[in-house]
């Protein structure tokens, strides 16, 4: 009697569909691992703010009173002032006000007035803007008011990359250095 022989020999690998299968499975788990960290590296870098971005735009809204001082001779028709006085305002709190306003009086009416405005914070940080404005004739009692917008260029500290546009509003009387500033509209930091 003849035994079959049956082949013993034990092989030492995978059988070539067992090797694709496996090799499927490594690349599936490979694949789904580099999946879940992408999105928790997004999902995780989503989170940090980034110091490079602005906030939002926010309201901003103030109001200062300030006493006005002429910088040169009344007889000069090219007038510069300084405007300097405390104020208190949404999101900046406590803070004061320091513009350097020009206009000129041989103009057109309504006068033109430009210049640069500086509000410095509590903390010392800063907020800089230019205003163009215009003032419409006085009326008899001598009350007049500037009416235009200011654009915030910058600042220091947390208003260092500071951007908007704000509304002003100034009224005051010729007989009085006082003038009532108002300021209102939207800006990011």
């Amino acid at each position: 009697m003849k035994q079959k022989i049956v082949n013993s020999q034990k092989t030492s690998g995978f059988h070539f569909p067992d090797a694709i299968r496996f090799q499927k499975r490594i690349f599936f788990k490979a694949y789904f691992l580099l999946l879940v960290g992408i999105a928790a590296t997004l999902l995780m870098s989503s989170c940090v703010k980034s110091d490079g971005n602005l906030k939002h735009p926010i309201p901003f809204k103030a109001h200062f009173v300030a006493i006005n001082e002429s910088l040169n001779s009344p007889e000069n028709p090219i007038q510069k002032d300084r405007a300097v006085g405390p104020g208190e305002g949404t999101p900046i709190g406590k803070a004061n006000l320091d513009a350097t306003l020009t206009y000129d009086l041989s103009g057109p009416s309504p006068l033109k007035v430009t210049g640069d405005v500086t509000i410095k914070t509590a903390n010392g940080d800063k907020i800089f803007m230019t205003q163009d404005s215009y003032s419409p004739d006085p009326d008899a009692e001598g009350n007049f008011k500037v009416i235009g917008s200011l654009t915030i260029t910058g600042g220091t500290g947390k208003y260092s990359r500071a951007k908007g546009t704000l509304k002003i509003e100034v009224l005051g009387n010729f007989a009085s250095a006082e003038r009532d500033v108002s300021m209102e509209g939207m800006f990011s930091y």
